[in-house]
């Protein structure tokens, strides 16, 4: 054997976690590689038996890593952690060190009088409230961990917490199935869920199990048009309907925060739905009507003004541009202006009668106002993302008129899934 000759090579694959604090197995440019927590001391194990060509001697470790993020001093390589470190077996010493790693993995986030996970969660008071059950899902000796973690949650809540379904498959499918879509945090939830959802069945059955999940969630949404575009390797994205369809659902749910709203919400959706007796141009002008009125009682309620008209609450909006804003106020100025809309209007400035286009296009520029006049509208949940922090949204609803729509988008969706789990 000559010096410098490789003896062993071990990869991502090789690894033999220990039962807690191990590395994760994941992927980067679907190169396999192991995943350590920058704030926790992680281990990676690997075992080997040395060619008979060794004869003895020094042996030269060379570790290949990258950086999640190029900061110095970070990276610690200490050949103790490899050894037993003076401990009879590995379980023992893993026993010992439990107590740095606690500390370590508490340091920055427990402090007297609280707990602060705000770096890694970002939820709030109202979202918390709202949960009716928590999953604790866990493996191997951490298990144990969650049945203890189940007495302390369900004392500490006095929610259900299901920790002894993880080794029961056909309890845990029921589990699954059984979640209605009320129990569902929200639409930008369920997508979360079912990006995360690919990532864990490429671990678990490769590319056959992957791409079988990814083609059933394809056609899964062609199907029911659930206004997103899926896309490699597993990703949801909004589509142009999406947005606008999210933008009605906040106009919905900001005419569910109060009576008058809720009131207006009505009159404009039985006017809408009074079109379908006849498109003449009274029922357009009267449903082009109420949505003028629905948008500007939302500017004036969410502004906390009153009496003023939508073309005054465009006029003080923020906009980028003078064009923009002018654009807006001739929204406003059509309504005033033309004969039936609210107002007797201005017969000679009349170039022809309203008609399907009107009703189409007045109605999308009118949606499109409402960012600009509703100062509380928050567009995460609107392109799909999760809520900003500080920004908790509606939490409490009153109930609309008969009639009005009460099951939101994302329960539609929720329910459409659970279709697809029990088809699937």
């Amino acid at each position: 054997m000559a010096a410098g000759d490789t003896l062993l090579i071990f990869g991502p694959y090789h690894n033999e976690p220990p039962a807690s604090n191990f590395a994760t197995l994941d992927t980067r440019n679907n190169h396999p590689c192991l995943d350590f927590d920058a704030t926790t001391n992680e281990s990676a194990v690997f075992t080997g038996i040395m060619p008979r060509h060794y004869a003895g001697g020094g042996v030269t470790v060379y570790l290949h890593y990258a950086m999640t993020s190029a900061t110095a001093d970070t990276v610690d390589w200490d050949v103790a952690m490899a050894e037993k470190d003076g401990f009879p077996h590995y379980m023992l010493k893993e026993i010992h060190e439990q107590g740095g790693v606690l500390r370590a993995a508490l340091k920055g986030r427990v402090f007297p009088g609280g707990v602060d996970l705000s770096g890694e969660l970002d939820w709030d008071d109202s979202l918390m409230r709202s949960w009716k059950r928590i999953h604790v899902v866990a493996c191997g000796t951490a298990h144990y961990a969650s049945l203890v973690g189940q007495r302390v949650l369900e004392r500490w809540t006095g929610l259900e917490v299901l920790a002894d379904i993880i080794d029961n498959p056909a309890q845990g499918r029921a589990a699954f199935e059984g979640t209605t879509a009320e129990e569902l945090a929200s639409e930008t939830a369920l997508v979360r869920f079912l990006e995360a959802a690919h990532p864990t069945l490429d671990d678990l059955g490769g590319d056959a199990l992957s791409n079988r999940y990814f083609n059933l969630l394809a056609d899964f949404i062609e199907k029911f048009s659930l206004r997103y575009d899926l896309r490699r390797p597993c990703t949801l994205c909004p589509t142009f309907p999406g947005l606008l369809t999210n933008l009605v659902q906040h106009m919905r749910s900001a005419s569910q925060t109060d009576a008058h709203l809720a009131k207006l919400n009505h009159e404009f959706e039985e006017a809408l739905r009074d079109l379908r007796n006849g498109r003449t141009e009274s029922n357009i002008k009267s449903c082009l009507t109420k949505q003028y009125i629905l948008i500007e009682g939302i500017a004036n309620t969410r502004s906390g003004t009153s009496g003023e008209t939508l073309g005054q609450r465009c006029s003080q909006a923020s906009w980028p541009h003078p064009t923009l804003k002018a654009a807006a106020g001739n929204i406003y100025g059509f309504r005033s202006d033309y004969p039936g809309l609210g107002h007797a209007g201005n017969p000679k400035a009349v170039l022809r009668d309203v008609d399907d286009r009107e009703l189409v296009g007045v109605s999308c520029m009118l949606l499109g106002v409402l960012p600009y006049v509703d100062p509380t509208i928050d567009l995460n949940p609107v392109y799909g993302e999760t809520t900003s922090p500080g920004r908790s949204g509606v939490s409490a609803q009153k109930a609309a008129p008969a009639g009005s729509p009460s099951r939101s988008i994302w329960k539609r969706f929720g329910s459409w899934a659970g279709k697809f789990v029990r088809r699937g």
